[in-house]
C-alpha cells in the first residue's frame, strides 16, 4: 500500500490547527483546485543544494495539492508569485547569518502575500522546507508505514508570518529502527543516514566505540606481550589494555593511522575501552588513577597522547561504567570528544532528580567543566527484553533538557535498530522531536501522534500508557534497561494491570474494526503485553495467575491460555520482528523452544515435594525465591536467576531434607546457575548423602564439575546422580561446594555466588 494513500479522519483536527490563521483578510489562497499562482525560485542554476530543496518541495506540494509549482532561476522573469529558496553555506567565522544566528542548521520562513522566503544555513534550507510542509501544511512522518500528506483542494497561508530556528543540538542521532527508514531522517532533521545503521559507513565516524582491541588485537599480541593488557588481581587479562605502557601507545597510534588512511574523510575516530569493568591495576596505571580520583585518569591521558598525533581529527573516547567519573586534573585536548554514557541510570525518574555526589548529574557537571565537546549516549529501551513494556516516555524530555542545560550539543539515543521491539514508532517519534527541540510541547506531540497513527484507537493506547506510568510512579520501583518483566510483576505489569491493558486493546480493535492498516498497528502494539504476560506468569507461583494449573486435582499442566499466547506471540514475531528478543541473542524460535520445554518440565513431582528442609548456611534474603521450601516445591527455575533461584555468597549450599518417612531412592539431582558476569559460578562439586535417622549419613555419590571456575557462557549446569541400586532413606543431605573466591581470570576480588534450583529426589 502506498504511504501517500493513507488517509485518516484526524486531518479534520489538523486542518483546524493549520487554518487558525483566521479570516480571509489575514490569509491568502496558496492553491485551489489544482492551480497555484506560485513558482519555486532558486538563486543559481548550479546551486545543487537549492535545486535539491526545490525538488523536495515541489514533489510534496504536487502530491498535496495536485498543482504544478514550476522551478525557476531567480534571474528568469516570472509573472507568478514566488517561493524563494536560499542556501547560505556554513562558515566557521559566522559571516553568514540569519538574524543574529550563524550556526549550522539555522533557517527562517517568512511569508508575505506575494512572496514566501525559506532561507537556511548549511542543512538549514532542507530543514526549512520540511518545517514548512509539516507546520504550515499539516504533513506528518509518523513512522515507516505512516507518512501522511493531506489531500487538499484549497489551502490558505497567513499573509504575514515569520519564524526562525537554530537547533540547540548539533548531532542528533536517533538510533531506532524507524529513524533509519528512507525519508524519516530528512523529515525529522536527524543525523541518521537512511538505511545505514553502521556508524562507520558513509558518515563522519571512522570508528565507533570499544575499539582498543581493534587497534591492538589480542590474537596478535597477548601470547607474546601479556604486559600490553590489563593487570587484574595479579593476572594479565583479556579485558582491557595497559594504558601506561608506551609500546601500547605506539602500536595504537600506528594502527589508527592505518585505519584513517583507509577512510581519510572521516572526522571522528573512537579510541575507547572495551565493554567491561576490568581496567588495568598495574602500579603505573593505578598511580595515575589514584591521583585523578578515577580510572578515567589513565584512559584520558592515553587518549590525549593519541589525539596529539592526529591534530586534524577528533579522537572520541568513552566515559562509561568505570570511567564515567571525570578526572580531577587532566583536561581533554581540544580535539578529544568525551562520550558520556547513562547506562546505570534509573528510567523511572528524570536523571537530574539525583544530584548527589557520584550521580550522573554530578558526573556531567564535572565533565562539562573540563570540556564542551561531549556526546551523551543515552539508553531508551530494555536491552535484555526488547519486547517488554518499558514506560520511560515521561523522562525523555527532562533528560534531554538536562543534557542541553550543561551545553551538550551531541546526543546519541540508543534503541533498537532492527525491526520489532516495544512501542518503536511512538518512542522514535518523540525522541526525534525532542532532539530537534528539547522544549517542544511533548504532550501535544504525543497526542498528535496517537490520533494520527492509531486513529480512534489512540485513546485506548493512551489509557494503557498512562496507567503504566501511574503504576510505576506509585510503586517507586526503579526502571532499568537490563531488568526482566517480573521485576514489575507487582506494579505496572501486575496481572490485574495486564488484564486491563488487554481489555483496552480489545476496545481499541473495535474502534477501528474497519481500518486494516490501524488494526495491524494495534496488533503490533499488543506484542509486548503478550510477552510480559508469559514472563510474569512464570514468576507468579502458586497464585491464580500462575502459568500452571492442576489437571483433575493432581498433575500440573500449563494453562491453555498461555499455550495460545505463546503461539500468537511467536507467529507475530515472524511478521513484525524482532529477530532477537535480547540485544544479542534469543531468536523467537529459541525462546519458543525454551518456553515449550518449561511448559512440559517446569513443574516436576518427586519424593521431596511437601517435605521439610534445613540449611547449614542461610540463603541470601534478597535471593530467597519462594521461601524456605523453594528447593523442594517441585517448581523449577528458568534461565533468569532473579526469580525462583536461591543464592549463597562465598559459602557452600548444605541442605538436609526430611522426607518424613523412609522412602526408596533411585535418583538425585539439582540444577546450578553459571553466569560469571554476575559473579555466579556453578559449584566445584555436588555431594549426595542419605540417612535413616538423621544422625549417621552415608555418602552415596559425588558429581564433579570439570568446568568449575572456567570462563563459560551463561547456562544452567545440571548435577545428577543415579544410584547403582535403590536405597532406603528418610534424610538426604546435599552439599554444593562453592568455588570460594572469584577465579583470577575474572579480574575481580570477591566471593563467588552459588545459585541453586530444585533438589529432585526420585
Amino acid at each position: 500500500m502506498s504511504l501517500f494513500n493513507c488517509k485518516s479522519a484526524f486531518y479534520i483536527v489538523i486542518f483546524l490547527f493549520i487554518n487558525i490563521f483566521s479570516s480571509k483578510a489575514q490569509s491568502f489562497t496558496f492553491f485551489k483546485n489544482g492551480r497555484t499562482d506560485y513558482d519555486i525560485v532558486i538563486n543559481h542554476q548550479k546551486n545543487i543544494k537549492e535545486l535539491k530543496a526545490a525538488n523536495i518541495l515541489n514533489d510534496y506540494l504536487k502530491k498535496i495539492s495536485g498543482a504544478y509549482f514550476e522551478i525557476k532561476v531567480l534571474s528568469k522573469k516570472t509573472d507568478h508569485k514566488i517561493i524563494q529558496l536560499t542556501h547560505l553555506p556554513f562558515t566557521k567565522d559566522g559571516s553568514n547569518k540569519i538574524g543574529n544566528k550563524s550556526e549550522e542548521g539555522t533557517f527562517s520562513i517568512s511569508i508575505k502575500a506575494d512572496k514566501i522566503d525559506i532561507i537556511g544555513i548549511g542543512k538549514g534550507l532542507d530543514y526549512g522546507v520540511y518545517s514548512f510542509l509539516e507546520h504550515l501544511l499539516g504533513c506528518r512522518y509518523y513512522a515507516k508505514d505512516g507518512l501522511y500528506l493531506p489531500d487538499l483542494k484549497e489551502f490558505s497561508l497567513p499573509s504575514d508570518y515569520f519564524m526562525t530556528y537554530s537547533p540547540p543540538i548539533d548531532f542528533r542521532l536517533n538510533y531506532n529502527y524507524e529513524a533509519f527508514q528512507d525519508g524519516y531522517p530528512q523529515w525529522h532533521k536527524l543525523s541518521n543516514i537512511p538505511g545505514e545503521n553502521n556508524l562507520t559507513k558513509k558518515s563522519d565516524w571512522g570508528m565507533w566505540v570499544h575499539t582498543l582491541f581493534t587497534l591492538l588485537p589480542p590474537k596478535d599480541y597477548f601470547q607474546i606481550h601479556p604486559e600490553y593488557f590489563s593487570l587484574r588481581n595479579g593476572v594479565r587479562t583479556l579485558d582491557q589494555l595497559c594504558l601506561s605502557n608506551k609500546a601500547v601507545l605506539k602500536i595504537v597510534i600506528d594502527s589508527l593511522q592505518s585505519q584513517i588512511n583507509r577512510n581519510p574523510s572521516a572526522k571522528y575516530w573512537s579510541v575507547s575501552q572495551m565493554d567491561n569493568y576490568n581496567f588495568c591495576e598495574c602500579d603505573a596505571c593505578k598511580k595515575i588513577d589514584k591521583k585523578e580520583g578515577s580510572p578515567s585518569g589513565s584512559l584520558l591521558q592515553f587518549v590525549n597522547n593519541v589525539a596529539a598525533a592526529f591534530p586534524n581529527k577528533i579522537i572520541s573516547t568513552l566515559a562509561y561504567q568505570y570511567s564515567r567519573k571525570a578526572p580531577k586534573n587532566i583536561q581533554p585536548l581540544q580535539n578529544v570528544n568525551i562520550m558520556l554514557c547513562t547506562i546505570e541510570c534509573d528510567r523511572s525518574k528524570p536523571i537530574d532528580s539525583d544530584t548527589t555526589m557520584g550521580s550522573f548529574y554530578d558526573d556531567l557537571k564535572q565533565w562539562s567543566a573540563l570540556t564542551k565537546d561531549i556526546i551523551i549516549w543515552d539508553y531508551v529501551i530494555n536491552f535484555n527484553n526488547l519486547c517488554s513494556p518499558f514506560p520511560n516516555l515521561p523522562v525523555l524530555q527532562p533528560n534531554l533538557q538536562f543534557f542541553t542545560k550543561f551545553g551538550v550539543k551531541m546526543d546519541f539515543q540508543q534503541g533498537l535498530t532492527g525491526n520489532g521491539g516495544e512501542l518503536k514508532e511512538l518512542r522514535a517519534y518523540l525522541i526525534s522531536k525532542l532532539l530537534w527541540n528539547p522544549n517542544v510541547n511533548v504532550d501535544s506531540i504525543r497526542q498528535d501522534f496517537l490520533l494520527g497513527y492509531y486513529g480512534a484507537a489512540g485513546v485506548y493506547v493512551d489509557s494503557i500508557l498512562n496507567e503504566m506510568n501511574r503504576s510505576l510512579a506509585v510503586s517507586k520501583q526503579p526502571l532499568l534497561i537490563y531488568e526482566h518483566p517480573f521485576a514489575h510483576a507487582n506494579d505496572y505489569l501486575s496481572p490485574n494491570n495486564l488484564k486491563k491493558y488487554f481489555d483496552w486493546i480489545e476496545k481499541a480493535k473495535l474502534a477501528i474494526s474497519n481500518n486494516e492498516v490501524i488494526k495491524i498497528r494495534i496488533d503490533r502494539f499488543t506484542q509486548p503485553f503478550r510477552f510480559a504476560a508469559l514472563e510474569v506468569a512464570k514468576a507468579k507461583v502458586n497464585s491464580p495467575d500462575w502459568l500452571f494449573e492442576k489437571k483433575f486435582g493432581k498433575e500440573y499442566v500449563v494453562k491453555p491460555y498461555y499455550e495460545q499466547l505463546l503461539a500468537t506471540f511467536i507467529e507475530k514475531c515472524g511478521i513484525y520482528g524482532p529477530t532477537k528478543l535480547h540485544e544479542t541473542k534469543t531468536p523467537p524460535a529459541e525462546y519458543a523452544a525454551a518456553m515449550q520445554n518449561y511448559f512440559k518440565n517446569g513443574v516436576e513431582q518427586h519424593l521431596a515435594v511437601g517435605s521439610s528442609i534445613q540449611f547449614e548456611h542461610p540463603y541470601a534474603e534478597k535471593y530467597k525465591a519462594n521461601g524456605n521450601e523453594s528447593l523442594i516445591d517441585g517448581i523449577h527455575g528458568f534461565d533468569k536467576w532473579e526469580t525462583l533461584w536461591q543464592g549463597w555468597n562465598g559459602v557452600d549450599m548444605v541442605a538436609t531434607i526430611d522426607l518424613g518417612a523412609e522412602k526408596e531412592i533411585k535418583q538425585l539431582k539439582i540444577n546450578c546457575m553459571d553466569d560469571n558476569q554476575s559473579w555466579i559460578l556453578a559449584p566445584e562439586s555436588v555431594a549426595f548423602e542419605i540417612s535413616l535417622d538423621g544422625k549417621k549419613y552415608l555418602p552415596i555419590g559425588l558429581v564433579k564439575n570439570e568446568k568449575a571456575g572456567l570462563q563459560i557462557d551463561k547456562q544452567i549446569v545440571p548435577f545428577q546422580y543415579e544410584l547403582t541400586q535403590p536405597s532406603q532413606a528418610r534424610f538426604i543431605r546435599v552439599t554444593a561446594k562453592n568455588i570460594g573466591n572469584m577465579p583470577k581470570w575474572r579480574g575481580v576480588e570477591g566471593k563467588a555466588w552459588l545459585f541453586v534450583d530444585e533438589i529432585v529426589v526420585k
